[in-house]
Formats: C-alpha cells, structure tokens, sequence
C-alpha cells in the first residue's frame, strides 16, 4: 500500500484499479467495504438480519465492477456522486434482481404445502377423466400413437415403427385435438 492512497481522489483511485493495480484494489475493497455494507443494511431494512443476504449483495457489487471488461467502473463520474453514493446505486440494483429473480421463481414454483392432498387427488381423477374423454375421440393412428407414443414409455415398444416427419404430425395433430377438447369444454 503507497502512502499516498490515503490522500488519492476517487477519481485516481478508480483509475489506478482500472490499470490493475492490485494494491489499489485492495485500498478500494478496504475504503469502502465497510460503509457499502452499512448502506446495504439501511436498503434492506429488516431483512438485514440475515447477514448472507448482505454479504451476497455486496459480492454482486464487486462482481458487477470488474464483470464486462470493468464497464461500470469505467463509467464512475466524480461529478456525478461520490464512489459511495454510486456503489450504492450499484447494490440497488443488485438486489433489485435478486428480489425479482426470487419472485418469478416462485410464480413458476407450487410449493407442496399448498397442495392439499384431497385437491391433488381431485386433480388427477379430472386430468384422468379429460385424457379418457380426449381417447375416445381419436381414431386408428392417432389412438395407438397417444397410447403407445407418449402414455407409454417409447423405448418400451418399438412396434410403431414411425419416422420422424409420422411423430412430428401426429403430434401436431394430437395437440390440435386437445386444444379444441379444452377450449371446448
């Protein structure tokens, strides 16, 4: 560590981290460590408790520095803010896409202590009842493709004997008919 950097001006010390100097980094990451987590657990508020949840979104703050070439370091404007105030904007929306992320992960999630039991088994027995109700209006090919095809496992029974262009109709030709069935009823 140079005795100067004590001294540097944000916009040197991003400079000289920019270049590769590792002692600068180092300065940066000990400078600002500790009022960027400080920041993070004023964002957070509650949630603060749970230091992993800080420690991560000061890891994405790091990570989307030096990620790209250093694009967002490059960018810092000391005119702008201070190192402080932008790393904070950075750490915003680190979490910002980690709070999306988690909530469209759970959209895309049933957990299974919201499935009632009586409710799952109801939703079989209907499944079940849309599926026989979808084979009764099939005929010939389309009947022994569905049952054998994908009711079955294909590898089991090779009797088919269908090329890729067959399956890739019949399948068509399949959905077209469960479509109308559900959209029908």
């Amino acid at each position: 560590m140079f005795p100067l950097e004590e001294t540097l001006s944000e916009q040197d010390l991003v400079a000289r981290c920019f270049t590769g100097d590792q002692s600068a980094w180092n300065f940066f990451f000990n400078k600002y460590k500790g009022p960027l987590t400080f920041q993070i657990v004023i964002m957070v508020k509650e949630k603060a408790k749970d230091r992993d949840l800080v420690e991560e979104i000061l890891e994405r703050v790091w990570e989307a520095l030096v990620e790209r070439g250093m694009d967002r370091l490059r960018v810092f404007d000391p005119k702008r803010c201070k190192l402080i105030g932008y790393l904070t904007t950075i750490a915003g929306q680190q979490y910002g896409q980690m709070v999306r992320s988690r909530r469209k992960r759970e959209r895309h999630e049933i957990p299974l202590h919201y499935l009632n039991p009586d409710s799952l088994s109801s939703r079989i027995d209907e499944t079940t009842i849309y599926l026989k109700e979808i084979r009764s209006r099939l005929k010939g090919r389309q009947k022994e493709f569905l049952e054998k095809a994908l009711l079955e496992n294909p590898e089991k029974d090779e009797s088919l004997d269908l090329s890729h262009r067959n399956i890739q109709r019949l399948t068509h030709r399949l959905f077209r008919k469960v479509k109308d069935f559900l959209v029908g009823s």
